[in-house]
């Protein structure tokens, strides 16, 4: 279902070491190849991939790794502290001494010398209030100045992405990216400074620089259209009085869709306070599994004591094989119909999504999980990622557990499975 990753601390370096590469940067010239291994694959990396090429062209080179599992983990989020090290063993950097440590958050940092070299450097930064961030995601704007800065990247035009601002203190490094090839942005000019960088996408670009090609030239990117006034429009015609169909079928209706009424809630047994006014009841999906039991005694037993125990007014919003509970008194995230959602395949195979930042939604997860698998308890990982807000993989007994971000703003994900 989904994106596997073992679920190991930072202190495994998630993209390894080597012992020397051909390439040029920052005066080095090193021609000692590392001895490639015969083979390196993982299960998570596809050719059909855009980064496969370049990933395990750098894992054969014994420049990045995996998990040690199989698994590259391509599609999680790299560290500040990775990238650290990650340069750190590419540029073979000496050690710096730790008394000339400038930051004060690196005690639980598996990458203490590593931060320090690179800093000394000049290769990375911290934040100038004595924090170097190590767990922190590399967003795209830092990935741009770090490659910049170990490339020796120059400008070579002055072609703006157009959602860099002029004045953004990293458009000297984007501009250089976008000039030499290592960046191609995010589609429709944009380039996305703030937004995140995988494993994957931080393998693209370290091979893209280690490639670069010195003639190449990039695309002009045309001027940002300014919004212009829209032209009057003209006073609309009068529109004819519509002609009323003839033979119209009063009867028709969407196959294996129908209205909630209460003689369908009472044939299921549902409590028709917990449900919303003007909910559909998709029949065609009943006989799916989930269909039972989101929808049993205990399902709604749950549903009342939460309401009751933290003041909300959660119901179905509509009776189907997956389920979807709303409250309308509380926010909805964009793109969502509601605060929690339900999928379930079978006990061994089911999502949960939920709003992070209500206490209730964070207990309807924990219960409902539950519900669909008894074996499985994970509070305490979900605590801690609702904390943390990060991606993480578990494996729980038999099952493989991953629990964090979505494509909806404001909301996280939990995706169960057999482990395999």
């Amino acid at each position: 279902m989904k994106r596997t990753a073992v679920a190991l601390l930072t202190t495994m370096l998630v993209l390894g070491g080597y012992s020397g590469i051909q390439a040029q940067a920052n005066g080095i010239n090193s021609t000692q190849l590392i001895k490639a291994k015969s083979s390196v694959s993982f299960e998570d990396v596809m050719e059909s991939m855009y980064s496969y090429e370049a990933i395990t062209w750098l894992a054969n080179k014994g420049i990045i790794k995996g998990y040690g599992n199989g698994v590259f983990g391509a599609k999680d989020d790299v560290t500040r502290e990775q990238v650290a090290a990650l340069i750190y063993r590419y540029m073979q950097l000496d050690d710096a001494r730790e008394s000339d440590n400038p930051y004060n958050d690196l005690d639980s940092s598996a990458f203490t010398k590593e931060v320090l070299a690179v800093s000394k450097k000049g290769y990375m930064k911290g934040y100038g209030d004595g924090k170097f961030r190590p767990e922190g995601i590399l967003t795209r704007a830092e990935m741009a100045q770090v490659m910049m800065n170990v490339f020796e990247l120059e400008q070579k035009e002055s072609y703006d992405f157009h959602d860099m601002d002029a004045s953004h203190w990293a458009n000297d490094a984007v501009r250089a990216l976008y000039g030499n090839g290592l960046t191609f942005g995010e589609g429709n000019y944009s380039y996305n400074p703030d937004g995140t960088v995988t494993r994957e996408q931080y393998a693209t670009f370290l091979y893209r620089g280690i490639h670069l090609d010195p003639d190449f030239e990039a695309e002009p990117i045309p001027p940002k259209e300014e919004p212009t006034a829209p032209e009057p429009k003209p006073e609309p015609e009068p529109e004819p009085t519509p002609t009323p169909p003839t033979n119209p079928d009063p009867d028709y209706e969407i196959p294996g869709i129908d209205p909630v009424t209460d003689e369908i809630l009472d044939e299921k047994g549902i409590d028709k306070e917990i449900v919303e006014p003007g909910a559909l009841y998709f029949k065609s999906s009943m006989d799916k599994f989930g269909a039972e039991l989101f929808y049993s005694d205990e399902a709604q037993t749950i549903i009342k004591e939460i309401n009751k125990e933290f003041g909300v007014n959660f119901k179905y919003g509509e009776i189907a094989a997956g389920a979807y509970l709303v409250d309308r008194n509380l926010p909805i995230p964009h793109y969502a119909r509601g605060q929690i959602y339900f999928s379930a395949r079978d006990n061994d195979d089911f999502d949960i999504l939920f709003i992070y930042n209500e206490p209730s939604t964070v207990e309807f997860a924990k219960r409902w999980m539950k519900l669909i698998n008894p074996t499985i308890n994970a509070e305490s990982q979900i605590d801690d990622i609702v904390r943390n807000r990060r991606n993480e993989n578990f494996k729980i007994g038999g099952y493989s557990v991953r629990i964090g971000k979505t494509n909806i703003k404001g909301m996280l994900e939990i995706e169960v499975e057999p482990y395999k």
